[in-house]
């Protein structure tokens, strides 16, 4: 009896990472120049919880203490993993203590078996239509329509 192995976090991360690869090579991009090094790292990161959990949910000033970056880096980050057919990249905005609204992401990764729980959880619908709409209105450069097979 073979026993089927089951993938480590590790592999799934690399798995993602080559069809991000894959994605950008077909528009006649690299990897590295769309996530130069912080920005990789960041992604790394990123990457590596959400094929874990398929949800990431993540202070901007986290991401700029963690990586040593500043605000815009992360910005570029965040709009690059946005331009990714692969997420759905929401902006989390909660007053905290002191009234302030500090910027949080949350990234779903499309392709997670959880998916659609994690939709229903955090939207309270499975249809992200408007979500992706308003994503696509929000950017200014030309992006690659998002899968629409997996919708929330």
């Amino acid at each position: 009896m073979v026993m089927k192995e089951k993938p480590t976090l590790r592999k799934k991360k690399e798995a993602f990472l080559e069809t991000l690869r894959t994605h950008f090579k077909k528009q006649q991009l690299a990897l590295h120049k769309v996530f130069p090094k912080k920005r990789m790292e960041m992604l790394d990161y990123v990457i590596y919880n959400l094929v874990a959990t398929g949800i990431q949910a993540i202070h901007s000033k986290t991401l700029m203490q963690k990586f040593d970056v500043s605000q815009s880096t992360v910005s570029r980050f965040v709009k690059s993993l946005k331009e990714t057919p692969f997420m759905i990249v929401a902006r989390y905005i909660k007053e905290d203590t002191t009234g302030a609204h500090p910027d949080s992401y949350v990234f779903i990764l499309k392709s997670h078996t959880n998916f659609d729980q994690i939709c229903e959880e955090i939207f309270f619908d499975h249809d992200t239509t408007d979500i992706q709409t308003h994503q696509q209105e929000e950017m200014t450069s030309p992006v690659t329509s998002p899968d629409k097979s997996r919708k929330c």
